[in-house]
């Protein structure tokens, strides 16, 4: 009997807003006091021409740790879906918890057979986290659930980030890709260029 194969996961850390990008999913984690939302994931609420500010206020979405709301993007942005998961209180937050989130996001994008899909982490800024820690946890979670995944036969996984977090990202995507095998890659994309992330043990990479 053949042995099934694993998916092959791309990680990418793009520095380009997440409106522009041309993944299937835009997934946007939102806080009840919508304090975790960065100034990209606001811009993509706000070209969905107000209906998600709308069912918020209206309390349909909310944002209570675990609810997940699937909305057609209508072409507001080149993603033709938008994935809202709630993570609760603000000051409840926990790299655990952005763990389960993650695993959630992977665990559902691949039950709809979605094959990229792209995040904007939480903003933070705060003492109490380390925004390298965000996102090994982040990676952590749903990079566990795809790498033991039959379909898709490949997934890229797209984190934005804002410029002054590349470095701190890319210590923590290091320490990911130090845990999983060759079925993982990982891409540094800042603006029009592309980047292949080495190991060194510094922040570094190299031209594709």
């Amino acid at each position: 009997m053949e042995t099934a194969q694993k998916s092959q996961i791309k990680v990418e850390i793009s520095l380009k807003p997440v409106h522009q990008l041309d993944n299937e999913v835009i997934v946007l984690l939102l806080s009840q006091d919508r304090s975790l939302l960065g100034e990209f994931a606001e811009e993509v609420i706000q070209r969905l021409n107000g209906n998600v500010s709308r069912l918020m206020e209206e309390g349909a979405i909310k944002r209570t740790y675990g609810e997940t709301v699937l909305v057609a993007s209508e072409g507001k942005v080149p993603a033709s879906k938008v994935l809202l998961l709630g993570v609760g209180e603000s000051s409840l937050f926990t790299y655990e918890r952005l763990k389960e989130v993650a695993s959630t996001v992977s665990r559902i994008l691949t039950k709809i057979r979605v094959s990229s899909f792209a995040t904007v982490l939480p903003s933070i800024d705060n003492s109490k986290f380390d925004y390298s820690r965000i996102v090994e946890n982040f990676l952590e979670g749903a990079i566990s659930y795809l790498s033991s995944a039959v379909y898709p036969p490949e997934t890229t996984l797209t984190l934005v980030v804002e410029e002054k977090r590349v470095e701190e990202a890319v210590h923590g995507a290091k320490r990911i890709r130090s845990k999983y095998d060759d079925s993982l890659s990982f891409v540094i994309a800042t603006g029009e260029s592309k980047h292949e992330l080495v190991e060194s043990d510094s922040v570094s990479w190299k031209s594709l």
